[in-house]
């Protein structure tokens, strides 16, 4: 009887450590992504600058309206301030060091795939609109 007492309590004893440490090694996965998905984020914008940045010098477009209401002038102006206040080094740096719950960690991850749509949009957009027709 003590035998199958001492084999129940190792049994229990791995089993409670093994979900112990899949449990802290979650939270480290969440980090892992949202890391991962602001990186991703952040070369899909500067991608996205670069390619409107030579358009506008190769065929002198500045001034050209990227969509109805903005320039492309204005449009990357926009994406510009965006890097700065949403997707710079120096913030990666800070979200890197900060302590996040799992709930804020999912609200930024939500948050940066949707930046990620759209920035595909708009490279979508720009390679079809305006890369095709380039001078």
């Amino acid at each position: 009887m003590e035998t199958i007492l001492a084999i129940c309590t190792i049994i229990g004893t791995i089993i409670a450590i093994f979900q112990f440490s899949k449990q802290r090694s979650q939270p480290n996965e969440l980090r892992d992504t949202l890391l991962a998905t602001y990186l991703t984020s952040q070369k899909l914008i500067l991608k996205l600058i670069e390619d409107l940045k030579n358009y506008a010098v190769i065929n002198n477009a500045h001034n050209e309206f990227f969509t109805g209401t903005i320039t492309i002038q204005g449009y990357i102006q926009y994406l510009e301030e965006m890097y700065s206040k949403e997707l710079s080094d120096q913030l990666f740096s800070e979200l890197k060091a900060m302590t996040l719950t799992d709930s804020n960690m999912q609200l930024m991850q939500s948050n940066l795939d949707k930046q990620i749509s759209s920035f595909n949009q708009s490279q979508a957009y720009f390679d079809t609109s305006f890369r095709l027709r380039q001078k």
